[in-house]
């Protein structure tokens, strides 16, 4: 049988990646070793931006999670995302310094590389070894997503890693519109979740609606503001960290209108008791095509828990009775309405095939269907 690693390069810090679930799933379910690469540390992004615990992780070396996964800091002279063609190749080879401490003959191995940056593979070819690249497309990267222009750079790298991908796995179905070229090999997988133990102390906040997860221009600040205005019999309370350019609009709405709290940031181990707060989670996101990609993780995971959402149209996800869809300040009222006098039936076909087809254990396995 032929030796295999899944290296999973990370879009995120690891501890508070929204697919970090799925990772381990993927090393339970897979035979062999699996490697999660982490942002990597350097010696000028990571010490200019005060980030010196990644320089500490690198040189402390790879950690082992389980018995076959293991996360692996790696150092560069500066990370691969901003580098050209010649520091990427020394970057290579320190990278491939770092994996052969974890397997020493790595290059009688085929490697599966699941990974969400157009730049990998370009980049990995320059280690030389026996790679097949598996790309996962977040959201519809070839355009910005607070004002949906074209963004020149995302997408060349994205045509790269197409082309150069064995197989892509996708967010949801809009993202095909501009990929048909590798209908062959394009899977929708989008988010899952997992069922939490939630803690028994969790008290609901009564006619309530909560805008749950980092807190930036992706919002429909007018409509937003317009639906809080209106809605003045219902609380509406956020919880995660505030961007620097949105600060100035919750400092404004926070000080206006009485039915709005900030709850803070919470960690990726708490949030969940946070959606069982919540009648309803709230997706207000701004209306347009890069948007309509989209099928945002709090809304999966809101369901799990057990909490209907409304959110503006997306193709991440089919309308039901527990996910509702909504355009304007008078239809979101109108579904929050819906959904607080129509709790979810968790004993319902309806919802039982929901949690079944979106946990990350069923996702895991539809991406591993698809490994070589």
């Amino acid at each position: 049988m032929e030796k295999k690693i899944n290296l999973i390069i990370t879009p995120q810090e690891y501890n508070q990646a929204n697919h970090n679930e799925l990772w381990n799933e993927i090393s339970e379910k897979s035979d062999g070793i699996t490697i999660i690469l982490n942002i990597g540390a350097d010696f000028f992004i990571s010490l200019a931006r005060g980030k010196f615990f990644r320089v500490k992780e690198a040189i402390n070396g790879p950690k082992i999670l389980k018995n076959n996964l293991i996360l692996l800091r790696p150092f560069y002279i500066l990370r691969p995302e901003i580098s050209n063609n010649m520091v990427n190749r020394f970057n290579a080879k320190l990278l491939k310094q770092s994996l052969k401490k974890i397997v020493e003959n790595i290059e009688e191995y085929q490697i599966n590389v699941l990974y969400y940056d157009g730049i990998w593979p370009t980049f990995l070819d320059e280690l030389k070894l026996n790679t097949k690249y598996y790309y996962y497309i977040m959201d519809e990267v070839r355009n910005d997503a607070h004002n949906n222009k074209t963004n020149l750079k995302r997408t060349r790298h994205d045509k790269i890693a197409c082309e150069k991908s064995d197989y892509i796995y996708l967010m949801s179905t809009k993202l095909i519109d501009k990929r048909r070229e590798y209908l062959h090999k394009l899977k929708v997988i989008g988010n899952g979740a997992s069922q939490k133990e939630y803690d028994l102390n969790v008290k609901k906040l009564n006619n309530s609606v909560g805008i749950i997860g980092n807190i930036r221009n992706w919002v429909d600040c007018d409509l937003l503001t317009r639906l809080i205005e209106k809605r003045q019999d219902i609380h509406f309370g956020f919880v995660g960290n505030i961007e620097s350019d949105m600060q100035e609009y919750m400092d404004g709405i926070l000080t206006t209108y009485k039915n709005v709290k900030y709850y803070g940031k919470v960690s990726k181990g708490e949030v969940h008791n946070w959606y069982k707060k919540f009648d309803v989670i709230l997706v207000p996101y701004k209306q347009n095509e890069f948007m309509k990609a989209t099928r945002p993780i709090k809304i999966v995971e809101s369901i799990f828990a057990s909490t209907p959402a409304v959110s503006i149209p997306i193709t991440g996800y089919e309308e039901c009775s527990f996910i509702r869809f909504a355009k304007t300040v008078k239809e979101f009222s109108s579904e929050i309405d819906y959904l607080i006098n129509n709790k979810i039936n968790i004993e319902s076909r309806e919802y039982q095939d929901f949690i079944k087809l979106n946990s990350w254990s069923y996702k895991a396995e539809e991406i591993l269907n698809e490994f070589k």
